[in-house]
């Protein structure tokens, strides 16, 4: 239901005539649904190896692997801008900081708790997100937005009662 209702958030109009046109001509929601896809999966690994080695130890190894990732598609995208890097330093380590804490908070969650009732609670935070962009950065709620969010608060409630 959370991968439907962030599809419904993204219908505009004749795309309902189209419905892969959401994913198939648009980068953005390509990599956001392929994100949701490796984030159901993930959850699974993660309880698994959680389980079996850790939560502060798997969640220090799996940042140590996320920064490698990032290198690597850095190297492989041929981005090299180490200026724009020194000069946003600060909100860099910041983001970087509240990833850390976020990811060891999850890892955390998972070795206590059921992965359902965990996956529903993180999930939410596509919902939140949606919030402080129609709050903050001013976009505009459509029928279409209104019913994905529903979508997305539905998934995530019955997640999270189960």
């Amino acid at each position: 239901t959370v991968v439907l209702g962030v599809y419904v958030l993204n219908l505009q109009g004749r795309r309902w005539r189209n419905p892969l046109h959401i994913i198939s001509q648009d980068k953005a929601n390509c990599y956001t649904m392929i994100s949701l896809v490796q984030v159901a999966l993930a959850g699974v690994l993660d309880k698994i190896a959680i389980e079996a080695s850790g939560a502060l130890y798997y969640s220090f190894a799996s940042t140590l692997g996320a920064v490698v990732v990032l290198y690597a598609t850095s190297r492989y995208f041929r981005v090299h801008e180490p200026e724009a890097v020194r000069r946003n330093f600060g909100q860099l380590s910041v983001a970087g900081t509240l990833f850390g804490c976020t990811y060891g908070t999850y890892s955390l969650a998972l070795h206590s708790g059921p992965l359902a009732y965990v996956a529903a609670v993180r999930n939410s935070a596509i919902l939140f997100g949606a919030i402080i962009g129609f709050v903050y950065l001013k976009e505009r709620l459509t029928k279409a937005k209104a019913v994905g969010l529903g979508l997305i608060v539905a998934g995530t409630l019955v997640l999270g009662l189960n």
